[in-house]
């Protein structure tokens, strides 16, 4: 089975503490690519928006990803391999508040942890998401369900008229054989040989 997101971030931490910040790798693609993808596959059902930042820097030490909470919070999160931290309360934005320095200082081993803090309401959304879609599957295959009675009622239909329509035009020759056969027939009986 893929691993999730917070395996992802959990092995990410661990080898933060076992290496050090420098993950010594050129191309971006690496552990914290994989994350922020899981974090942006995961997560896209319980806010807004998520996507990585095309604007703000990425490499294999650093990636940005803008979010928008269900309350309508817009965010720019940092990860590293340190964890995942509030860069800003702006999209695409690596200022953070002054004033609210212990907000931006504070890292979360994965998104998930961060999201609880920043949008109380996401875990509603999400279940609201999800029975919307239960509900719309329902209603889906129900009207599947109809139709393929209709449409079983319907060959039904069909087969019971075509095999009476058949009936009828069987019984109609057999009718018209019956009166051809004995009409204009004569039989003739020659006595002489069977002496």
């Amino acid at each position: 089975t893929p691993l999730s997101l917070v395996e992802i971030g959990r092995a990410n931490r661990k080898r933060h503490a076992e290496v050090g910040d420098t993950l010594n790798e050129q191309s971006v693609g690496g552990p914290l690519e994989l994350e922020a993808i899981a974090a942006v596959h995961e997560l896209s059902n319980e806010v807004r928006s998520i996507a990585v930042s095309e604007i703000l820097p990425r490499t294999a030490d650093l990636i940005f990803v803008n979010i928008k909470t269900v309350e309508g919070h817009p965010y720019t999160l940092e990860l590293t391999m340190k964890g995942w931290r509030i860069a800003s309360l702006q999209c695409d934005s690596m200022n953070g508040d002054y004033k609210r320095v212990g907000l931006h200082a504070k890292y979360y081993e994965n998104a998930r942890q961060l999201l609880e803090e920043i949008s109380p309401a996401h875990s509603q959304y999400f279940t609201k998401c999800l029975t919307e879609k239960l509900t719309q599957l329902h209603a889906w295959r129900k009207a599947q369900e109809e139709m393929e009675d209709v449409d079983v009622e319907s060959f039904e239909k069909q087969t019971r008229r075509a095999s009476t329509s058949l009936k009828k035009e069987a019984e109609k020759k057999d009718g018209e054989n019956d009166d051809q056969s004995d009409e204009g027939l004569m039989f003739t009986v020659d006595k002489s040989n069977n002496r």
